[in-house]
């Protein structure tokens, strides 16, 4: 075995899933990181850090699964081995005093039906995270929430992709279609690229200020992810549909801004590792961003029209 365990250093199962991995390193360094942590420890974040580096990566995690808890399994086999051959010497000896048989037999019974017992009692720490995938819509529910695990669940890519790309869509047809007073039905497919475009410029800035302007130490992040749950985060851009009617539409749409806001700060802090202050920042920084892109947008198809 290593010096350290980096299962015990996340404070997680062996059999933990990704999700559960991530969720646990960035609630430690919540704790120890010496920027945020209330209880900084620069050791033991490096520790943690190191951990988590090797678990989060698949193949690094299998290599290190089978040089650390290899020779275990097989002195834990070892040990069985040598146990079973004590129980049927101790049968034999019963045997041999004459008329034991029948009560060696009904040992012989109980042992294996002992040795079949812990195999089906024994379920996987992990188990319940891997088969827990949310259904699409108990996703944005849950990410409208403000639930991070939902946030972590999608950053990982899980059935992820297309999910995020219809919320999106749905987003932008909704303001596309709040608009149609002002751009008109012939103005609602270019509102609708310039949208998406839009979109892309914003998942591409933010990244670039949350990986280099304002990284942290445990900083790191890719745009795929960023963008995935970023897009969880804008679910409720749907509602900005109501926005052609008069004083609702201007009373939901200043709602939805605030929601967004919160739910862009969760979105942030899961794609990012960020701690919280960080991820106010960011967050608060990248939702300035998305409403100066598409209110721009808005006020170009606006005069056209």
């Amino acid at each position: 075995m290593p010096d350290a365990d980096f299962y015990d250093e996340l404070q997680v199962s062996r059999r933990a899933s990704p999700e559960v991995i991530d969720a646990a390193y960035r609630r430690l360094a919540r704790m120890y990181h010496p920027d945020t942590g209330a209880s900084a420890d620069a050791e033991r974040m490096v520790r943690i850090n190191r951990a988590h580096a090797v678990l989060s990566d698949t193949a690094r995690r299998a290599e290190y699964d089978a040089r650390s808890f290899g020779s275990a399994r097989s002195s834990a086999g070892n040990a069985r081995s040598s146990a079973r051959q004590r129980r049927s010497s101790a049968r034999r000896r019963r045997s041999s005093a004459g008329n034991a048989r029948s009560s060696a037999g009904n040992a012989r019974s109980s042992h294996g039906a002992a040795d079949t017992t812990p195999p089906q009692s024994a379920a996987p720490a992990g188990a319940g995270a891997d088969a827990g995938q949310r259904s699409f819509l108990d996703r944005v529910i849950g990410a409208a929430r403000l639930d991070s695990s939902v946030y972590e669940e999608v950053r990982h890519g899980r059935r992820g992709g297309l999910q995020a790309l219809a919320i999106i869509v749905a987003g932008s047809i909704a303001i596309g279609v709040a608009g149609l007073g002002s751009w008109g039905l012939s103005g609602l497919i270019p509102v609708l690229v310039f949208q998406l475009l839009g979109w892309a410029a914003y998942i591409w800035l933010l990244h670039r200020i949350g990986t280099r302007l304002l990284a942290g130490a445990g900083t790191r992040a890719d745009w795929r992810g960023l963008a995935r749950t970023l897009a969880f985060a804008n679910g409720p851009r749907v509602f900005l549909v109501v926005g052609f009617v008069p004083f609702l539409g201007e009373l939901v749409g200043a709602a939805v801004a605030i929601w967004v806001l919160l739910t862009t700060i969760i979105a942030v802090q899961a794609a990012f590792h960020f701690g919280t202050g960080r991820a106010i920042i960011v967050g608060a920084i990248g939702w300035m961003l998305q409403l100066g892109i598409f209110g721009v947008a808005g006020l170009i198809f606006a005069i056209g029209g």
